[in-house]
């Protein structure tokens, strides 16, 4: 059965997260078995909603009055200035803005947040079903990010702000919202079944896939070039908290102390980067490791590494991760969330335990003091790699979810 599929997001496409890495893959992959797919996301100005490589768009603007009204009439005790004023608005906008657009084409419309699918099970026409991939706990991602600014507070202070009791909800009505849903890890599933009481029949659980042929064949000329006497530590990601980097620095220290045969690269920008700029300079590391900002073809990148650390303190299965093992590059990362999944410990890449700097230095020194136990990772990780992260199996698991949802809202 042809398909007219309709990949939606409220987040900002074309972009460099793991988002646009799955949902441009999807398409391409997709559309070689003679399906048709659009990408509806927002603009990177978070102006309007957009299909993508297609005149069709709406703006915000044309409804922000109207937004502003509803709000204060059906939620009089938000403050406009709130995190869940500034996610109720965002949600409102988005929902207003695509109703204008001709959903009943679709034979099916796959959500990659939340909040995109709670804004489309509003207004998409009752046949047309919604599946969402669960691409990640948000309600986790918020608390790592409150932790970050409230020092002071435990944890369970901040699960019990209305923030995170917010996200709770929101994620919990977004899958009850959704049709069907894809986790793309078991850990991820048990989450979705254990807090938000998801029954186990509507999760499908399957892997991601990428293009591991043209990961591989990647003739782009790396932006960056390592010393010949220097060995390559690389960490990818976002420049927030969640993603631990600064274990990561912390750990460097440690290895600092014993051996200075190695630079660590770090592609990426966010919140965090001064911060962790200075961390590094008290530390007495600006000469080990570089701050290489966003890259966008990282193949070249990844094929001077030696190492790549992930030290991340919630991942579901990091794009990041998946390209490295693809290109034969020894993992090391933290046991936090879905990542003790994707690489076995001593045989496709290391593991430690989330947030700790020493154990992940120990692991660093093992990889970098001992060629032979990085090329045995190595080999290892790619035969692995190749078998695992195929996007064959992908596609197959997707149009298979696609199917079962068409022929439950059609009664089949």
């Amino acid at each position: 059965m042809t398909m007219r599929i309709l990949l939606a997001t409220v987040y900002p496409l074309p972009g460099g997260g793991g988002i646009w890495s799955f949902v441009s893959n999807l398409k391409e992959k997709l559309e070689r078995k003679g399906h048709e797919v659009d990408i509806l996301s927002t603009n990177k100005e978070n102006t309007k909603a957009k299909i993508l490589n297609t005149t069709i768009s709406a703006n915000f603007s044309s409804y922000e009055e109207n937004v502003a009204h509803v709000l204060q009439t059906e939620q009089p005790g938000l403050p406009p200035g709130s995190f869940m004023y500034f996610w109720e608005r965002q949600q409102h906008l988005f929902q207003s803005a695509v109703s204008e657009f001709s959903l009943e084409k679709y034979d099916i419309i796959h959500a990659q947040d939340i909040t995109a699918a709670l804004s489309l099970s509003r207004i998409k026409p009752p046949r047309v079903p919604l599946v969402t991939s669960v691409n990640g706990y948000l309600a986790g991602e918020i608390f790592y990010v409150w932790k970050s600014r409230y020092l002071y507070k435990t944890d369970e202070q901040l699960w019990s702000t209305p923030e995170l009791q917010y996200c709770h909800e929101i994620e919990k009505q977004g899958c009850h919202a959704s049709d069907r849903l894809h986790a793309a890890s078991n850990w991820l599933t048990a989450l979705l079944q254990g807090k938000y009481a998801v029954p186990s029949g509507k999760i499908h659980t399957f892997r991601y896939g990428i293009d591991i042929e043209k990961m591989q064949k990647g003739v782009q000329k790396a932006p960056v070039r390592k010393a010949a006497d220097k060995k390559i530590i690389l960490c990818m990601g976002r420049l927030v908290y969640l993603k631990g980097i600064h274990y990561l620095i912390e750990a460097l220290f440690l290895l600092s102390k014993e051996r200075k045969d190695w630079e660590c690269w770090i592609l990426g920008e966010g919140d965090m980067e001064d911060v962790l700029k200075e961390k590094c300079r008290t530390r007495g590391l600006t000469e080990n490791v570089k701050f290489k900002g966003f890259i966008k073809d990282v193949g070249p990148v990844l094929r001077q590494a030696d190492i790549l650390v992930h030290p991340s303190l919630q991942e579901t299965l990091p794009h990041t991760v998946i390209e490295a093992q693809v290109s034969g590059v020894p993992v090391i990362v933290s046991d936090a969330a879905a990542m003790p999944e994707m690489v076995k410990d001593g045989e496709t890449g290391l593991v430690f335990p989330q947030g700790d700097s020493e154990a992940l230095a120990q692991r660093i020194s093992s990889l970098l003091k001992d060629s032979g136990k990085r090329e045995a990772l190595r080999d290892k990780a790619l035969k692995w790699g190749k078998q695992y992260w195929d996007s064959a199996g992908m596609i197959e698991n997707m149009e298979k979810l696609y199917l079962a949802a068409i022929n439950e809202k059609q009664g089949g």
